[in-house]
């Protein structure tokens, strides 16, 4: 078996982690648990590109939930805003522009 290596400024793997956001964001199943905590427990790979691509996204699924739209279930919402609020924080402690 062939070992990975990461690179914390790896691009390939942002790309990665902004796919895994993509696909768990619109699932209601353990994924959309399972890959915010996955984000928030490799803090280290997420650049400010990543993590302005993550809010992006996250924003954009969470008005459409907030609007009436039932793109997931209410546990998948708590877990998308627990990791939004994540992710403004590392914002805030990197000093990034985020808009």
């Amino acid at each position: 078996m062939n070992t990975i290596t990461v690179n914390s400024n790896d691009y390939d793997f942002g790309n990665i982690m902004i796919s895994a956001l993509r696909y768990a964001l619109t699932r209601k199943t353990y994924v959309s648990l399972e890959t915010a905590e996955f984000i928030m427990n490799n803090e280290k790979y997420v650049s400010e590109r990543v993590c302005k691509v993550m809010l992006r996204d996250i924003n954009y699924y969470l008005a459409l939930f907030e609007n009436g739209v039932e793109i997931f279930d209410k546990c998948d919402y708590d877990s998308w805003i627990k990791l939004e609020n994540w992710l403004f924080n590392l914002v805030e402690k990197n000093k990034w522009k985020v808009n």
